[in-house]
């Protein structure tokens, strides 16, 4: 398998629960709006984005080198 097949494979724990929090608290229409003018990963996080969303964004703004998968 190829390691993009792989990634479609794999989930992201992180990112699913602040999917989940955004979705329980109902702020999902909230973080549409906020990154509806979003369409460069060089702007600045949206100061309409609800918390959640800006600190995942913040905490993870710099990617990491791919990492072997174990399985």
């Amino acid at each position: 398998m190829l390691a993009g097949e792989q990634a479609e494979l794999e989930g992201d724990p992180e990112a699913d629960k602040v999917v989940e929090q955004l979705v329980r608290t109902d702020q999902m229409v909230v973080a549409n709006r906020a990154f509806h003018a979003w369409t460069r990963n060089d702007q600045p996080v949206p100061s309409g984005a609800p918390s959640v969303l800006r600190d995942f964004l913040q905490r993870n703004a710099v990617l990491t080198a791919e990492q072997p998968s174990t399985g």
